[in-house]
Parts: structure tokens; sequence; C-alpha cells
């Protein structure tokens, strides 16, 4: 840009002939500088005066045309001034300025450009140090001063501006290559996922073939004992066919046939009985129960969620007890606690717990914990722990040991008791009951602090949520705890290597538990004064003698042995055969026709004889009743044949549905495997252009950046040409601006994908699914109705007697509402189910010592504890619910009142399985709605007297139902 200096330069290299700048300027003896074109032109057009003079066209002195002297410093002035001047209609615009309209002769220092008189009173510039143009520039040489200063800034910040190009084509580069690499992972890894669940889909074929063939096999099994029975019931109907036409000769032939081995006849009718068939397979042994994948592949998928937040996690020897030792790499902590003396220092070693060497404050994390090998832990997060580590006298009990594993004391922890009881410590009195249909070889902990949870994974089982503390409110950290749970040596029993159950002291002082020194003798020697041997020292004590175990044996039916029948009788004659005389008498006893001879035989003798005729109408008689009853025995016969062959068409129907019900299920499992695949990719997929969305915005705003830095670039290498006077004109403008311009950085891109696909296990997940107890126990399924002869007065049931309703008696207030099923059971295992659905209230399980239910009924009267009868010894083996929400496991107490277990149930029980297992003493109870988890399981019942099932409707209106199979 041009300043108001440049007017008066103008004016000065302005040539006043033509008005225009200086061409060739020739400068005259008067000093004036004309167009080398102009004046020359000029001389020649004007006359010369007598003297040969020429006169200057501005101040007329005369000069000689020869003494023209070309003037090439004012030359050097004008070609400056060309390089700046565009025009003169542009040239006018720039030196005026563009707000006021005045000429731009002042110079601001501060803003670094040129600023006419009112701009310097304006607020903008108050107080900024100003000078004149021709001040700041006196000379010609100052000004090529000011110009070499402003040429060095242009250059310094070209090159800055230069290195930012180079960064910018250097990320777009780069980008590229992201790009071409994101590409190289996506494919592969799209094809990987496609052929992992085309690998799923395989084990889904081999399932359902395995499901295929067992049932194929089943069938078969079914139709040989079918094909069994029929042929045996054939054979007999043969036989009775035979017998009966014999039977018809005789009573239609002679008399010496009617008479002659009537006794053989008689005999084989008398003992001939209809063998009825084994009991047939008229329901199949087990129906296919498809899978819940879905959540299968969802529980697997959080587990893979959460595993990418993992962190390595070692242990803090700082932290840790004395009687724990730490491996070298301070991943594996072991019990080792010396042997106690005194059963006082038992409280010792109820403190074995460790912390994790690092803490948390913020964030998600995951670890592991491989607990194969133990029998009891306790393992979580902790949250500033204030207790001393190396105490020893804390606790006085392993109970209050226990008592302080709660979220109120800094503690989110589970943990494991007693070999099989899984337990969460929540802020109550009683831990929460943990089922697990798998026992957790390694558990998973997930912490996310912001969230405030804690959870805990089942890893052996894929992953299956165990359980999960919420609204947790920590303090300044969380650390991992592991808890080695250990127990001294004086509470193992010596014969059963087990914790003490029901301890017996012996004389001695060892403790044996009291099932083992009872049950059993082989761990000890019994003398003939009824005293053994203590299993440990060898000492002598006496105990009460055992009651041997009645075994009951089954009674050997034999089979009388089967009489061939011969249809030909033979030649029959009128004549004895031993001596050849008439056949006219007939012998009772042997119950055949002889001769005189005979009768007096040694044979016969003292037989009561008869003539024929007498004879005759007695054996008539008795073989029109055998006939009778042999045609009834082939009717019978004729039925089983044909409910035989009913049987064998109803199995093949049944096998039929089954066959296509298990293809059906296996389709719609290949149809769950196909959304999850399409899920995948679409994950993928989204993944993938949500990258390269990002790149492409990179890419762009790059390009812009680097479109804009060389404009910057040209603009500077154009201003690099101007004068001094314009680089002054705009010091604060392109300058600032390119000192302060930096290259933005596009954002960071990963390189790799955010989530590998993981393919499930599949084939042991089926596999695990298969084994699960609920698919097992439902083999004994038991169809029974509720009991109508011990209904309360409050209850209502249904015309089928499978639904029982509660219904108030205004103004009495019931506490029993108990009700029995239909069926008892003193032998063998039973299944059933339960629909509880609608109720908020309900107890059921089994119940044993038959009697009537006594009426509860008070007026007016609060019961203390409705709850006080259920106990084990008192022979209720049951669960409930109670306030909506409230569930509620009842075990044997030493006071009047049951202890009460809350287990955790993970999903609201809306129909309960219940198994009675009689031989074992085990009843137990399963969550049908969460796919059979199991509840809690009694063990060592005591079944003295026959077991009922027992339901408790309480006063909750709604109805309890029994559940009828594959319903």
């Amino acid at each position: 840009m041009t300043s108001a200096v440049l007017v008066d330069i103008r004016d000065e290299v302005t040539c006043p002939i033509c008005l225009e700048l200086l061409t060739e300027p020739l400068s005259i003896d008067c000093g004036h500088s004309f167009c080398q074109a102009c004046i020359t032109g000029n001389s020649d057009k004007s006359l010369p005066n007598p003297e040969g003079r020429n006169s200057c066209p501005v101040c007329r002195t005369t000069y000689q045309p020869g003494n023209l002297r070309p003037n090439r410093h004012l030359a050097a002035i004008v070609k400056r001034l060309r390089e700046v001047v565009l025009g003169p209609r542009k040239q006018i615009e720039v030196i005026l300025c563009a707000l006021h309209g005045e000429k731009l002769q002042l110079f601001c220092k501060e803003d670094g450009k040129l600023i006419c008189w009112l701009c310097e009173r304006s607020q903008e510039h108050h107080g900024h140090h100003t000078f004149l143009m021709e001040e700041v520039a006196k000379d010609y040489q100052l000004w090529f001063e000011v110009e070499l200063e402003g040429k060095e800034m242009f250059q310094e910040s070209l090159k800055k501006l230069k290195k930012e190009q180079q960064e910018a084509e250097r990320l777009k580069a780069l980008i590229r290559e992201k790009r071409e690499s994101w590409k190289g992972q996506v494919e592969p890894e799209r094809h990987r996922i496609q052929n992992e669940f085309k690998q799923l889909r395989t084990i889904l074929d081999r399932e359902e073939q395995r499901e295929l063939k067992k049932l194929e096999v089943e069938e078969r099994r079914g139709l040989s004992l079918i094909e069994k029975a029929e042929g045996d019931l054939i054979h007999q109907s043969q036989s009775l066919k035979d017998l009966i036409s014999d039977l018809e000769h005789r009573c239609q032939g002679s008399t010496i046939e009617l008479l002659q081995d009537v006794s053989d006849v008689t005999k084989r009718s008398e003992f001939w009985t209809l063998r009825k068939p084994q009991a047939l397979p008229t329901k199949l042994k087990s129906l296919f129960r498809a899978p819940d994948l879905k959540k299968m592949l969802r529980v697997f998928r959080e587990l893979t969620d959460v595993q990418s937040y993992w962190v390595d996690v070692t242990l803090n020897p700082q932290t840790a007890n004395l009687n724990l030792v730490l491996s070298k790499n301070r991943r594996q902590v072991r019990f080792v606690g010396a042997k106690l003396s005194e059963p006082t220092c038992l409280e010792e070693h109820y403190d074995c717990s460790v912390l994790g060497s690092q803490h948390f404050s913020s964030g998600k994390y995951y670890w592991e914990v491989d607990v194969t090998k133990k029998t009891a832990w306790i393992l979580g997060v902790c949250s500033n722990p204030v207790e001393p580590m190396f105490s020893f006298n804390q606790y006085p009990s392993q109970q209050s040991a226990f008592s302080r594993y709660q979220p109120q004391s800094g503690y989110w922890v589970i943990g494991l008791q007693h070999k099989h009881e899984y337990r969460a410590y929540e802020d109550s009195n009683t831990s929460l009951l943990l089922s697990m249909t798998v026992p957790p070889r390694r558990i998973g902990v997930f912490l996310d602090y912001e969230a405030g949870t804690v959870s805990f994974y089942n890893v052996t089982n894929h992953g299956l949520p165990i359980y999960t503390f919420s609204k947790c409110t920590f303090g300044l950290e969380w650390t991992c705890q592991v808890n080695t749970v250990s127990y001294p040596e004086k509470a193992i029993c010596p014969v059963c290597h087990e914790l003490l159950k029901e301890p017996l002291s012996l004389g001695c002082g060892h403790s044996v538990c009291h099932a083992c020194i009872t049950m059993k003798k082989k761990n000890t020697v019994a003398n003939p004064r009824g005293r053994s041997n203590c299993p440990v020292c060898g000492s002598r004590f006496s105990f009460e003698s055992l009651q041997a175990n009645n075994q009951h044996l089954a009674d050997t039916v034999e089979r009388l042995k089967e009489v061939k029948l011969n249809p030909d009788i033979g030649k029959k004659t009128d004549l004895c055969i031993d001596h050849g005389e008439k056949l006219l008498l007939f012998c009772k006893e042997d119950r055949k026709v002889i001769c005189w001879v005979c009768e007096r035989s040694r044979e016969h003798r003292g037989h009561h004889t008869f003539l024929q005729e007498e004879a005759v109408k007695e054996c008539q008689e008795n073989l029109q009743k055998a006939l009778k009853r042999l045609r009834e025995e082939q009717k019978k016969a004729e039925e089983l044949e044909a409910n035989i062959k009913e049987d064998r068409i109803s199995w093949k129907c049944q096998i039929q549905t089954e066959r296509q019900r298990i293809q059906t299920g296996f389709n719609q499992l290949r149809r769950i495997l196909e959304e999850e695949e399409q899920r995948e990719l679409k994950r993928l997929g989204e993944e993938e252009q949500l990258i390269l969305n990002s790149l492409a915005e990179a890419e762009a705003e790059l390009a812009q950046q680097s479109h804009l830095v060389e404009e910057l670039i040209s603009d500077l290498e154009r201003r690099f040409q101007w004068s001094a006077t314009e680089l002054l004109q705009d010091m604060s403008g392109i300058l600032k601006w390119s000192q302060i311009w930096t290259l933005k950085k596009p954002k960071v891109v990963s390189k790799k994908l955010k989530k590998v696909f993981q393919a499930p296990d599949l084939s042991d997940m089926l596999q695990k699914f298969r084994e699960r107890k609920l698919t097992a126990v439902r083999g004994y399924w038991v169809d029974f109705t509720f009991n109508p002869e011990n209904l309360n007065l409050n209850l209502i049931l249904s015309e089928d007697h499978r639904q029982v309703t509660p219904v108030a008696i205004w103004p009495f207030k019931c506490y029993n509402n108990g009700i029995l099923g239909s069926k008892c059971f003193s032998s063998g295992k039973h299944y059933w189910e339960v629909d509880v659905s609608k109720k908020n209230a309900w107890t059921l399980g089994v119940y044993t010592r038959k009697r009537a239910l006594k009426f509860d009924v008070r007026q007016g009267k609060n019961q203390p504890n409705v709850y006080h009868r259920y106990k084990p010894k008192n022979g209720y083996w049951v669960i409930g619910l109670r306030d909506g929400s409230k569930y509620s496991i009842f075990e044997d107490s030493s006071n009047c009142d049951p202890t009460v277990l809350t287990p955790f149930v993970a999903v609201p029980l809306h129909r309960v399985g219940v198994f009675l297992d009689c031989e074992e003493g085990v009843v137990s109870f399963f969550n049908v709605t969460n796919h059979g988890s199991p509840i809690y399981t009694f063990s060592r019942c005591c079944f003295s007297k026959p077991a009922y099932p027992y339901f408790n409707p309480w006063d909750c209106p709604a109805p309890m139902t029994l559940c009828l199979l594959n319903s």
C-alpha cells in the first residue's frame, strides 16, 4: 500500500508535459526533468530562438538541446514508485484514510501503520507515539534502512510459515497412512468375525445333531421296549388261544376225551395268568430346552467390556499379616500360620487381610483373582482401611471378625465359607447367600469409581454376574483386598478333615463331628466292652451303641414254568394202554380215566374212583369255569395289544414332535447368532465410519489450513518486494497475523480398533447348560394337586385343585394358611414347580410328620412371630417371601425362632422349582424364572415319616398355582 509521502514523490517525478510518471527522464539546465520522448518531441515542435536555444515548458528558461542529460537517480525513484502504484484511481483511494478521508501523513509507532490527523486524536490511538512521515523517513537512506528492517521481519515470518506448511504436509501424509492402516485392520477383522460366527454355527449344528441323536437313541430304546412287550404279549396270546382251543375240544368231545388227562389241563388253566408288560415309555425322559443364547452372549459381552479396563494389581507386602507369605512377584498369597497351642489364640487367625499395592480415586478398573484351590476366602474393595493390619486381638470371635465386612465400614466384598456357602456382605446383620450354578474358580472384580459400583463376575462360568454393590459411598481412595480365611488345626475334624459340625469332645481332648463318630466305625476299633480308640491319639473312649441300618430285602417271586402245550393229543382209545381193559372209571385224585385193573393197582390204591357218567358233569363245570376265565384273559390280552399299538403310535408322534421342536429351537438359536453377527459387523462398520469421518474431517481441516498458510506465504513473498513506506503502512497487519498464526493439529485418532471381537466359548456354554441341575431334576417331575382335606377356612381351591387363593374372614386374622399336596413321598426323587408371580407373600417347600394342620385363628391378638414353626427340626424345609421383596430361608436355631437367612435373588422369583431326594436327604429350590439358578439346598434332612409338598399363601389375595409339566 502507498502513503501520503508517495503523493509528494509522485508530484516530483511526474512529467509536466504528459502528466505521467517520468519515462527515461532527462534534466535541463533549469533543473526540471521531462520524459525523453516528451522533451525531444517538444523541442521539435517549438521554434528555437536566434541563438538556437529552446525554452523550458515550465519556467521558460532557455536551454541548449545538446545539454539534455539523463537523470538516473530520478529514474530509479520512478522505477520503485511504479512497483507500488497500480494506477491513478487505486492510488487516490489508498493514500486517503478509510475512516476520515484525510491524507495519511502520520506514523503510529505502537500500531505500526500510517494514520491521518483525526485518527491520532481518536480513542484507538490515544497516548500512542506518532511522527510525521517526513520525520520518519528524512532522506532516502533512512527509507532504505526501514525497508531492510521490514524485510528481515517478513523473512522471519516467512520462514516460520514455511515450517508450518511442511508440518501440515507431514500431518496430511500421516492421516493418509492412518487411513490405509485402518482399512487394513477393519477388513481382516470383518472376515474374522464372519469366520468366528461360522464356527459358532458349526457348534450349533453339532449340538443339534447331538440332541437329535440322543432323541433317536431314546426312540430306539422305547420302540425296543414296546416291540419286546408286543412280542411277549403275542406269544402269551397264542399260548392262551391254544389252551382255550384244547378246552373247547374237550368240552365238545367224547367222555373219554373229556376225562383223559383232565388234571393236567385243569392245572394249566388254573395257573395260567396274563403277564402284563413292564411299564412302557409313554413320555420322553427329558425334553429339549433351548438355552437362552441371548442372555449368554449379553453376559459374555458385558465381561469383555469390563475386561477392557484391566489393571495390573499386585499385593502390598506392607499390609500383609504375619501369618501370610507373598510370592516374589507379589501376585500370590498363602497362609502359613503356626500351630496353635491354646484355643484362646484362635482370634489371631481371623485377620488375614492383605491389600493391593494400587489405589484408585477415579475411573474404571478391573482385575481377576484365582481361588481355585481355596475353601474359604474374601475379596473385593475396601476404602480407607483404618484398622492396624497386624492386630491380633481385635476380634474375639470369628463372627465378629466377619462383622466388619460391611459397606458402611468401607468394605464391598464377597466370600466363601464352609466350602460351599458364597455370601455378599451387605449392611445387615446377616450376609446375603449367593447362588452359584458353577463354583467360581476365577473371579473378576470391576470398580466404577464415578458410578459408585463394585461388581463381581464368575469368569469360570463365562462372566456370569455374581453380585453388584451399588450407590457406594467411598472415602479418599479405594484399593483391592484379598482375605485368605484359614482355620486352625483344632477346628478341623480328624475323620472327615472338614470344619467340625456338632462337635463331640473325646476324653483325650480331641473333637470329632457327631456324624463322623456315630454313623460309621471304620475309623475306630471297638473292643468287647464297647470302648473304642480316638482316631488321632489312640486313647480309649466309650460311645453309644450304633443302630444298624435295616435294609429291606425285596421278596423274590418265582414265575411258574410255562407249560408247553401240545395241541396234538394223539390217538385216543377206550382201552387202557397198560391192561387193555375198558376205561370206565374216573380217579378223583389223579383226575383221569382208568380201568378196573388200574383201580386195584398200587398207584390208585385208596383213591376215590367214580363211574365216568358221574364225573363228567363236574369236569364239564370246572372246564367251563376255566374256559370263561381264560376268555377274559384273552380279552385283556387283546386290549393290551391294542394299547401297545396306541403306545407305539403315541411314542412315534412324541418323537416326531420333539424332533421338530429341537430343529425349531436350533433355528431360533441360529437366528440369534445371525443377529449377533450383524450387530458385531454393524458395530465394526460404525466404528470404521466414525474413524474415517474423523480422518476426513482432519484432512479437510489440514487442507484448509494449508491453503491459508500458502496464501500467507504468497502475501509475504509479494510484500517482500514492497518499499519501506508500504511496509510501514501494514506492519501490524500481515506481520502480526503471520507471527501468531499456528498450525492447528488434528485430534488424535487411534491406529487400532477400539474393541476386537472375542468369540464366546459356545461349546462350553452349552455343556454347562446341559449340566445345570434344573435340566436333570426336571426328569423327576411329579404331578399332584392341593389336598382339599386339610383346607383352611380362609382358603379357596380352583375346580382342578391346582390353584389356591386366600380370602379374608373379617374380623378374624389367620396366621396359618398352610395346605399340603395331595401326594406324599417316602422314597425316590421328586420335582415340582409353583407359580408365585402375582404374590407378595408366600412360603413353600417340604413338610414331614403327617398330622392335621391346626387352625390358628386369633381375634384381637398379635402373633409375635408367625414363622416360629418353620425349622427343619420341626419338619419344615421351606423358603418364603414377605413384604413383596424380602426373601427368607428358614434354618434351625438354638432358640424357639428359626435362623432366617437372606438369599441374593438377582431375578425376582415368579416360578419356583422344588426338588426332593428322599434317599440323600436333600431339598433344593430353583429360580425357574432365572433359567434354573439355584436358590438354596437343605442337606442332611431326616425324613422319618412321609414327606408332603407344603404351601402357605398367607393373606396375599393373589393365587398360588401348581404348574403342569412343559407349561
